[in-house]
Formats: structure tokens, C-alpha cells, sequence
């Protein structure tokens, strides 16, 4: 039987050629939680980007905190935020980057603070 590691010139079976293919996500450190919070994560040889993405509730009186499902290894990222049911000129913002999260506003096409459901995507690594 042939191993992970074997380089020789035996024949691989289909059977073996199909179990090392399943095995390509998990033996290749990806990562990913496809829920509400949730991300994706890409191994290092592919440059260790994370992309997380979730929604919460904004708030009239101030900046909310969201909190990543995974923290990011450094400080650069990207991020939008939007308000997908409000009336036309509504924003959702994103600011103060940590590693760990950052904070959310919603605004109004009037520049009013508002409270509403708003979605969030970051990126980085």
C-alpha cells in the first residue's frame, strides 16, 4: 500500500487516489465555520487570508462592538458594513480594528446614528 509521503513509481489505486482527495482540506490547513458569525481561512501558502463575516444590531446611542469568531494574526484588514433593509442612503460603518474585532455603527441619509440589523464582512490575515 502506498503512503502520503511516497514518492515511488507504484501504481495508486482509485480507491487511494480518492481517500488522499478527501483528505486535501484537512491535511492542507484550511479552516472554515459557514454559520452566522462565521469565516473562511486559507493556509499560509495561500497567503493566510481570513475572511469572517456576521451581522448584529447597530445602536442610536453610540458605536456596538463586534467580536470576530477568530482572532486575525495581524492588524491589517478590510472591512465594509451594510444595512441591507433600511431606506435608501443608510450606511453601516466599521472602525477601530483590532485582532480581535471592531466597532459598528448604522447611520441615516440624514447622518443620524440609527439602530438596525447590520451585516459585516472583513478580510485580512
Amino acid at each position: 500500500p502506498l503512503s502520503p509521503g511516497d514518492n515511488s513509481t507504484s501504481i495508486a489505486t482509485t480507491g487511494w487516489v480518492r481517500s488522499a482527495m478527501a483528505n486535501i482540506p484537512s491535511t492542507a490547513a484550511f479552516a472554515a465555520s459557514f454559520s452566522s458569525p462565521g469565516y473562511v481561512k486559507f493556509p499560509s501558502w495561500l497567503g493566510g487570508l481570513i475572511i469572517q463575516w456576521g451581522s448584529i444590531v447597530s445602536s442610536a446611542a453610540g458605536d456596538v462592538a463586534v467580536a470576530f469568531p477568530i482572532t486575525f494574526a495581524n492588524a491589517s484588514r478590510v472591512g465594509v458594513a451594510m444595512v441591507p433593509s433600511a431606506a435608501v442612503g443608510w450606511i453601516g460603518i466599521l472602525n477601530t480594528f483590532l485582532t480581535t474585532g471592531c466597532a459598528l455603527s448604522a447611520w441615516n441619509g440624514a447622518g443620524a446614528r440609527q439602530t438596525a440589523n447590520t451585516m459585516w464582512i472583513v478580510m485580512g490575515n
